[in-house]
């Protein structure tokens, strides 16, 4: 019998068994992945016809035995925040709220962004996700297996704020946390400041010296375990503060601010290695961050914070591509959404460039923002133009300003648009 039979019978008995059971749906769930891997083995290097059958049969397999209850737990929410409160009574008597009814679902495998202004609460969230800081009001209901009795409820949500000290510290143990400013102990090495919670869980010295090689490599800097912090870079330090955080292969890493302090293309390859470390391990990251950049390149959902509450939230694509708050708005005003359309929305706006509508975002310097170039444009051209948004900021003392428009012209007033946008060095890009 070839491989491919031998796995793919395999896998028939265990999708037998599956379909029998009637409990224990987290179990269903593994047993498929199972099917899975011992159709992927025995098919991988297997292109005979009988192969190939096997491969689409193995795959017909999994998709009709894919239940809805099945489907349901795969799509459960991991993380469930409801009605979460935290207030701060002032010297005066007077309370004011740093988080005021937050309601989240995270599921797992997201990278959840959680952005906003400085002093929006963002900050304060993340604290009371892993109970550094304890809330008002409301509850934390996190997915863990507690029990042992083989039941679905193994896997029920708990309210971590029902913790007592001994479940608290197991808790902590698989939420990981990684700071703005690195938080490493300057009298250890690499090595010893990725092996602390090792040393704290009473891990036996020749696994946690595995473990730490295991997670250097992960992060990049197996050549810097003797080396001190402050012989490393902002990124280097900040790399090994997330190698530290995975060290108890924890269920949720949570990111404060982790590349605020860094230049833009170090927090690129933090960014990159964060999202790295979720594909490969499947690690939910709750990311908090006041650059709307960060949420683009890495996260697949977001919430906008603003004096303590939620405002909106959705998918990062839904949220740059059809914002509805006004503050929502004003951050992604200056930043191209290409990178969330198909091929084909990005080719019917090009097409629409090149005669009927074209949509421009214009960026001013401090000398042009005084001058009306929109009222000149339509003047010279005699165009239709919609001012879409826009916004003037100030960045070190230097005033610059953009500027969201669609002009409604045919295609040579387009392309002698834009000329004319060159002429007067306006730095112009068609959306």
């Amino acid at each position: 019998m070839a491989d491919w039979e031998k796995c793919h019978t395999f896998a028939a008995l265990i999708l037998n068994f599956i379909i029998t059971m009637k409990r224990n749906v987290f179990l269903k769930t593994v047993l498929l992945a199972v099917c899975t891997l011992f159709i992927a083995v025995g098919c991988r290097k297997d292109d005979s016809p009988s192969g190939v059958a096997a491969k689409m049969q193995g795959t017909w397999m999994l998709k009709t035995s894919n239940s809805k209850e099945v489907e349901d737990y795969l799509k459960k929410s991991f993380i469930e925040i409801k009605d979460l409160v935290k207030k701060y009574k002032l010297a005066d008597g007077k309370e004011i709220f740093a988080v005021n009814n937050i309601n989240l679902e995270i599921e797992k495998g997201d990278i959840y962004g959680i952005m906003g202004l400085s002093g929006a609460g963002k900050s304060t969230l993340i604290r009371l996700l892993n109970r550094l800081e304890e809330p008002t009001s409301g509850q934390i209901l996190v997915e863990e297996n507690a029990d042992s009795n083989g039941t679905d409820s193994d896997f029920s949500k708990k309210n971590i704020l029902e913790f007592n000290e001994a479940e608290l510290r197991e808790y902590r143990k698989k939420t990981g946390m990684i700071f703005q400013h690195f938080n490493l102990l300057n009298s250890r090495n690499v090595a010893q400041n990725v092996a602390f919670p090792l040393e704290i869980s009473g891990w036996q010295k020749a696994d946690i010296d595995k473990r730490v090689d295991e997670l250097l490599e992960i992060v990049g800097l197996s050549d810097r375990k003797e080396n001190y912090p402050e012989q490393l870079s902002g990124g280097q330090k900040q790399r090994v503060a997330i190698a530290r955080a995975l060290a108890n292969n924890p269920k949720i890493l949570l990111s404060d601010e982790a590349t605020s302090a860094l230049d833009p293309r170090t927090t690129n390859s933090i960014l990159d290695l964060l999202k790295q470390i979720n594909k490969d391990f499947g690690i939910t990251i709750i990311l908090i961050t006041h650059q709307m950049e960060v949420i683009r390149k890495i996260c697949n959902k977001v919430a906008i914070m603003s004096n303590g509450e939620i405002v909106e939230s959705g998918t990062t694509k839904q949220i740059f591509l059809s914002p509805k708050n006004e503050l929502t708005k004003e951050f992604v005003a200056h930043l191209s959404h290409d990178t969330f359309r198909t091929e084909e929305e990005i080719k019917r706006r090009k097409e629409n460039s090149s005669g009927g509508k074209l949509r421009l975002k214009l960026k001013y310097n401090e000398e042009q923002v005084s001058r009306s170039y929109i009222a000149e444009l339509i003047r010279t051209f005699d165009v239709e133009v919609n001012i879409l948004g826009g916004f003037i900021d100030k960045v070190s003392n230097i005033i610059i300003g953009n500027l969201l428009i669609e002009i409604t012209a045919n295609e040579k007033k387009v392309h002698e648009i834009i000329d004319w946008l060159t002429k007067h060095k306006i730095d112009s890009e068609v959306l």
